[in-house]
């Protein structure tokens, strides 16, 4: 029975708690300040922050107004009755208040009388009504100066001229103000006024600065730019509609006074660009076995400088060929594109005629069929062609005797020369089917006979070494890499050595090569050795690394760590239950997400540290992108790459290892050099076609070789390309 009483006295108590603290926030209550013009500013009190509060407001004058604070001007003068409403959610709640202000206007009424005096001296004198003891009186003289407060003044002016003085007036309570001007009339003082401009020419008008003196008041202005215009602004711009030399008159008045000034000045005007109006055509005639002759029939301003690109439709380009003829490989409709190019003007056309091919009966032709070649040293030579995929019958004479049917075939030429090689081709299903391309290629024999060797001393943490290697090249290198992140070269053998900072295990690699640009990554011998520094330092360890976004949207992400130097090993922990023990691995993600990469280090001194990163790691927008991560040795070595060869195309980009390089506008007469090197810049890829049609699809398959970013350089001549390419595997 007493745990009952307990319970319902607990109850009541709860009830009248809640009863209570509902009325309190209910007890709504305001101040307010009166100000000039009849404004008051209302101020309410605010409710605890646990519930929803609305402030409701009626000014007694029809007008309303939500908010803790608001501000309200009353139409006039008189007694008004203000209600505040508040309102609470939680509890739900509603109180009104209600209080009667009196609102004043404001009383000031500026004026004020004024006595000019000969001089120029104005006597002025504050006539104003409705002021009081807190009341301020400022004056303005119509020129730029003023004074006050005080009632009254005098100022001499030193200029004929109209002025416009005010008196302004200020209440410090009421917080209101009024002010009056008048217009002054100075004559009589002796004319000082100077006319005067100078002028100048900015993108083909004439800009003109009023250096009349003085300038207050702002003197009337009267411009005649000798071309029949006028103007009155105090500094005009004008535009002259043809060159010559014309003359500009100035006159200025300022009151009674007046002044001018003339000068000569000499335009130039630029002649009107024409408009760029560009419009394709163009004319086929059909011929046999798909040969199609066309004839650039297109209109322009200026049809000297006329660009042609033609697209076949099949994914083959000719550039700068007003009269092409294209064999097409196989019958079907092709929706031939013309794209005119104005360079003079920079516009462009282009028409699309379809063309409908059905006489093919046998789709080879030189115009359908290329092949490169890529050098070794030793006069070794490998071709590669676009027919080695397909079921044709090949046929490769090399020009030194030797000739094969194999799909991709390597010879080699025991002697430097200009050789003559021919690709013959035919369709073993159809025997008079055939055709045949020949190019001519430069091979350089050269031998390598490079052998590298050294010995060393180990002296406290100094190695010295002695390079004893053996071979010879017109340019001979040799490179000593320390295995700490320095290195010193030189091009002849000789003693060196190297001071190490840090204890540890170093492997200390000395390279001898030749290099000739086409040899330095093909013609060299390597040998290395290791050793043990324990009288140096202690070895510090950095983990660190930074993460940034490629902004090519073709990639996603870049890694950048700071391993040091005596790396022993390292373990990148991408976050998805994988990892690597690469230093600059790359990473594919099966999605996009919040990813904790961690990087570990270990030193060969025995220090190691781990750093990790929780990074939200997501797809660039290009449709083939996926979420990647390439480590990179240095930050700055994939930056964007601006090309020469502007319409030079990986694709696909990413890909697997398998991609066609796609190639306009070449250099027939230069040969065409390519390189692929990883993202730390060693050579993985290299080959030199000595003939490159202008416009080439260039097969490559390097599906042998691992996931990562890639940089692929071209050069023909004296272009230049580099582009970024991601292998993903």
């Amino acid at each position: 029975m007493g745990k009952k009483i307990n319970l319902v006295f607990l109850v009541l108590l709860c009830t009248i708690l809640l009863s209570y603290n509902s009325k309190a926030q209910c007890n709504p209550s305001f101040t307010y300040t009166l100000g000039g013009n009849n404004t008051s500013t209302f101020q309410a009190s605010i409710a605890p922050t646990n519930t929803t509060t609305t402030y409701s407001w009626a000014f007694g004058d029809g007008s309303i107004a939500n908010g803790v604070f608001v501000n309200h001007q009353f139409p006039n003068s008189g007694s008004y009755t203000v209600t505040l409403n508040v309102m609470t959610s939680s509890p739900s709640c509603s109180s009104t208040i209600s209080q009667t202000i009196n609102p004043t206007q404001c009383p000031l009424n500026a004026n004020f009388v004024y006595t000019i005096n000969p001089g120029g001296v104005v006597n002025f004198s504050n006539t104003s009504t409705g002021t009081s003891t807190n009341t301020s009186c400022y004056w303005f003289f119509g020129n730029g100066t003023s004074t006050g407060p005080a009632n009254t003044t005098s100022y001499t002016y030193t200029n004929n001229g109209t002025y416009s003085a005010s008196v302004y007036l200020f209440d410090s309570i009421l917080g209101c103000t009024d002010s009056i001007a008048f217009p002054i009339i100075i004559n009589g003082l002796p004319c000082n006024l100077n006319a005067g401009f100078t002028s100048s020419t900015i993108n083909g008008s004439e800009y003109f600065s009023n250096t009349s003196t003085p300038n207050s008041p702002l003197p009337i202005c009267n411009w005649s730019f000798g071309d029949g215009a006028t103007g009155t602004q105090f500094s005009p711009v004008h535009t002259y509609s043809a060159s010559g030399t014309y003359t500009v008159l100035l006159t200025v008045n300022q009151g009674t006074c007046s002044s001018s000034f003339s000068s000569a000045i000499t335009t130039t005007v630029a002649a009107p660009t024409p408009t760029c109006s560009v419009t394709a055509n163009f004319t086929y005639t059909l011929g046999n076995n798909g040969s199609v002759s066309f004839s650039n029939t297109s209109s322009s301003v200026n049809t000297t400088t006329m660009v042609t690109t033609w697209n076949f439709g099949n994914g083959y380009y000719i550039n700068c060929n007003n009269t092409p003829t294209y064999s097409f490989p196989s019958n079907g409709t092709y929706s031939v594109i013309l794209t005119v190019t104005d360079s003079t003007y920079s516009c462009s056309g282009n028409i699309m005629i379809p063309i409908t091919i059905s006489n093919v009966t046998c789709g080879l032709n030189p115009t359908n069929i290329y092949f490169y070649s890529s050098q070794a040293i030793n006069g070794g030579v490998t071709f590669y062609s676009n027919m080695s995929n397909t079921n044709n019958l090949l046929l490769w004479t090399f020009g030194n005797g030797t000739t094969t049917t194999a799909p991709t075939p390597n010879t080699t030429y025991s002697a430097s020369g200009i050789y003559t090689v021919t690709l013959a081709v035919s369709d073993p299903t159809n025997p008079s089917c055939s055709t045949s391309i020949t190019q001519t290629i430069s091979v350089n024999y050269y031998p390598c006979t490079y052998s590298a060797s050294f010995t060393s001393t180990l002296t406290g943490n100094i190695l010295n070494v002695t390079n004893t290697s053996t071979g010879s090249s017109p340019l001979p290198y040799y490179m000593f890499n320390w295995g700490d992140g320095n290195s010193s070269g030189s091009n002849t053998v000789g003693s060196a050595s190297h001071t190490y900072s840090i204890n540890g295990i170093y492997n200390v690699c000395l390279t001898a090569m030749d290099s000739t640009s086409s040899y330095m990554f093909s013609c060299y011998d390597t040998i290395s050795t290791t050793i043990n520094i324990t009288t140096a330092t202690p070895c510090p360890v950095n983990s660190n690394y930074s993460l940034q976004k490629d902004n090519s949207q073709l990639y996603s992400w870049f890694a950048y760590p700071q391993y040091g130097n005596n790396v022993t090993s390292v373990t990148w922990n991408w976050g998805d239950g994988t990892s690597s023990n690469a230093l600059f691995p790359s990473h594919t993600y099966s999605a996009a997400g919040w990813y904790n990469v961690c990087l570990t280090v270990s030193l060969s001194c025995g220090s190691q540290s781990t750093t990790c990163y929780n990074s939200y790691l997501n797809k660039p927008s290009s449709d083939n992108a996926v979420v990647f991560i390439q480590v990179m040795n240095s930050p700055t070595r994939l930056k964007n790459i601006e090309s020469d060869l502007k319409e030079f195309s990986i694709e696909p980009n990413p890909n697997n290892g398998e991609f066609t390089f796609n190639l306009h506008g070449l250099h027939p007469k230069d040969p065409l050099e390519i390189s692929i090197c990883n993202s730390y810049g060693e050579l993985i890829y290299k080959a030199v076609e000595t003939s490159p049609s202008g416009n080439s699809l260039i097969k490559i398959d390097l599906t042998s070789i691992s996931g990562g970013c890639y940089i692929v350089s071209l050069k023909n001549g004296d272009n230049i390309a580099k582009k970024k390419m991601v292998i993903t595997k």
